[in-house]
């Protein structure tokens, strides 16, 4: 099985090439990457092979292939140096990514948090394009402020074709789960805490180049001033990353400072092998792993992917 998907992998990589003159960057929530062992300080019962999900180590294999699937298509015409990553259980499993892709010189990093199932954010970055200075969880609310959630990511790279620095902030903010409004007050915490981290860069250095993006769990706004909200433009015009009861959402956003706007391009990757037609509601929804308990598999995620291209 491993060979087929060694072999899957590595004819996706034809045409593979780097463009010279510009930084692509991929933010991707992949729906519950978990291995299938279970981990003792983790609620994770449910993504293990007699779990509900019957999570076997085919069906982890094939979840990896399915991302790596999606990663190198997006990197066929020019490699990702940072691919941040939303809903992973554990380092191995990005390690597991990053071995399967293994044309990419991958390097992995993520920081186990307090999120009680395990989930956590992590980052693959290309040690060729930018070379890490510095990483470190963020913990933005434990049982103090009524809630637990997923810690943020912060990673400080040097881009190595330019000298330029970015601190990029990978985050996965409180879930709508019991209502949108109902759990507002969550997310708006952590928004709090997160504008106090950019506030502070900004006072060390106005010319910073910030990139925060990730998983926001609500529709895209302009919230985290100075940073700009790239992902609005789908959000009015009725585009999104994820669907949920025939509407389109763009919980998937990527913030940046003034100095990256200008010249960034921002898109939502939506060939159409990563959807499927959406019998209930019509129109088309991503292709995910799981529609219930029934499992795809050739299902990839329950949300689209987001390329940042930044000229150089």
């Amino acid at each position: 099985m491993k060979r087929l998907i060694t072999i899957g992998l590595a004819c996706m990589f034809i045409g593979y090439a780097i463009a010279q003159d510009s930084l692509c960057i991929v933010s991707y929530n992949v729906e519950n990457l978990f291995h299938p062992e279970h981990d003792s300080l983790k609620e994770d019962w449910d993504f293990t092979p007699k779990g509900i999900y019957r999570w076997t180590k085919y069906r982890y294999y094939r979840k990896v292939e399915q991302i790596g699937r999606v990663i190198t298509n997006i990197g066929s015409t020019q490699s990702p140096a940072i691919i941040g990553l939303t809903e992973v259980e554990n380092k191995q499993c990005l390690d597991q990514l990053a071995k399967m892709m293994r044309h990419y010189p991958l390097k992995s990093m993520l920081y186990e948090g307090l999120d009680r199932r395990g989930i956590d954010v992590g980052i693959l970055f290309d040690t060729t394009q930018v070379e890490l200075l510095f990483s470190r969880p963020i913990r933005v609310a434990t049982e103090a402020d009524g809630f637990v959630t997923r810690d943020v990511l912060y990673a400080y790279f040097r881009v190595r074709s330019t000298g330029e620095w970015l601190h990029v902030l990978q985050c996965h903010l409180p879930s709508q789960r019991g209502g949108a409004a109902a759990s507002a007050w969550k997310r708006a915490l952590d928004k709090q805490k997160l504008q106090v981290i950019i506030d502070s860069i900004i006072g060390t250095d106005p010319q910073a180049n910030i990139i925060m993006m990730g998983d926001m769990n609500s529709q895209p706004q302009e919230d985290m001033l100075p940073l700009r909200n790239m992902m609005l433009q789908y959000r009015q015009k009725g585009r999104g990353t994820h669907r949920c009861q025939g509407v389109w959402t763009c919980l998937d956003q990527v913030y940046l400072s003034d100095r990256l706007t200008m010249r960034t391009a921002v898109s939502i990757y939506e060939p159409h092998w990563l959807v499927e037609h959406d019998r209930r509601y019509l129109g088309f929804k991503p292709k995910r792993t799981f529609t219930g308990f029934r499992y795809n598999k050739n299902g990839f995620s329950d949300h689209l992917p987001v390329v940042i291209t930044i000229a150089k």
